[in-house]
């Protein structure tokens, strides 16, 4: 069991009104007349997610607490994160790109005016997706991919019956692969006369690159 993936997706409600941050890492370096220079490290983004952002009921707390003991205690590397604010994919932010062996990668992209960045999508939520075939390119005839197969734990997808020109894009859901950031659980405590309420400090995630 130990370095599997957790494929069970943590409760949707729990990542309503809590924070999430992207991050990337530079250098950057003020020369003596003020100009700067920087060197981007990564090419990939990282997601963090802040589950002590928002007081929790006894509930909410309870289920959460039970997925630390689990992902900890049994080794798994991760599991799957609703991030509210960027989870669906459409034709115009979605893409498919053919890599080694014939299979395609699903794809989130970014625009930026002609600039774009292409981001890889490892867990599209099961169920959800279609992947739509566009004639001869963007602009071309659309239709349902009825032939594609699109495996939910590697965002990667079968089209037996590509032609020439070609191109692909999906309609449906994605998760982040996150897993806890820290090693430990600390809990504050507030009483109130109808409930409990916990606020753990701090609990993040991270997303983790397959």
């Amino acid at each position: 069991m130990a370095g599997q993936f957790a494929e069970a997706q943590l409760d949707p409600n729990i990542t309503i009104g809590c924070k999430f941050t992207v991050q990337f890492s530079r250098t950057k370096v003020y020369t003596q007349g003020g100009r700067l220079t920087q060197r981007f490290n990564w090419t990939k983004p990282k997601h963090i997610l802040d589950l002590s952002y928002i007081p929790r009921p006894r509930t909410s707390y309870a289920w959460l607490l039970d997925l630390f003991y689990v992902v900890m205690a049994n080794g798994y590397v991760g599991f799957r994160v609703k991030n509210w604010g960027d989870y669906f994919l459409t034709h115009e932010n979605s893409w498919m790109t053919q890599v080694d062996g014939g299979e395609w990668q699903l794809q989130r992209v970014h625009y930026f005016g002609e600039a774009i960045f292409k981001r890889d999508i490892y867990k599209p939520v099961p169920g959800t997706c279609r992947i739509y075939r566009h004639s001869g390119g963007l602009g071309g005839f659309v239709s349902e991919a009825t032939d594609a197969t699109l495996d939910s734990t590697t965002g990667r997808a079968t089209i037996p019956a590509h032609g020439a020109g070609d191109v692909y894009t999906v309609l449906g859901q994605f998760d982040l692969p996150m897993t806890f950031t820290n090693d430990e659980w600390v809990t504050n405590l507030e009483a109130t006369v109808q409930d409990l309420y916990q606020s753990p400090d701090p609990i993040l995630l991270e997303e983790i690159l397959l």
